[in-house]
């Protein structure tokens, strides 16, 4: 039997937090919002691929392997808090009319 894999840097203070810049921060805030790259982009008035290059760099820097796990380490660290999160509204809609 394996223990699960974590992913990122521990939140217990087992090292030292990786520090984002206030572009990349930007960035994975969008991409918490569900903005794809292309929309990122246009968001923050540059191109896919800087955007690309940029999610990379987070990806590395929080030492996970996709966006869902960077914004989830990225809730944990307080480098993103669920004020700056907004729910789709078809969500929402949905949520209201399972209750």
């Amino acid at each position: 039997m394996t223990a699960p894999v974590q992913a990122g840097p521990s939140p217990s203070g087992g090292g030292p937090v990786p520090s984002l810049t206030p572009r990349l921060l930007e960035v994975l805030q969008l991409a918490a919002n569900g903005y794809p790259n292309r929309l990122i982009g246009r968001q923050l008035g540059t191109t896919e691929d800087t955007v690309k290059s940029q999610m990379a760099k987070i990806l590395r820097r929080l030492h996970v392997d996709d966006r869902a796990q960077a914004v989830a380490v990225g809730i944990r660290l307080e480098l993103l808090s669920m004020d700056q999160i907004t729910i789709p509204r078809a969500l929402v809609r949905v949520g209201r009319d399972a209750v």
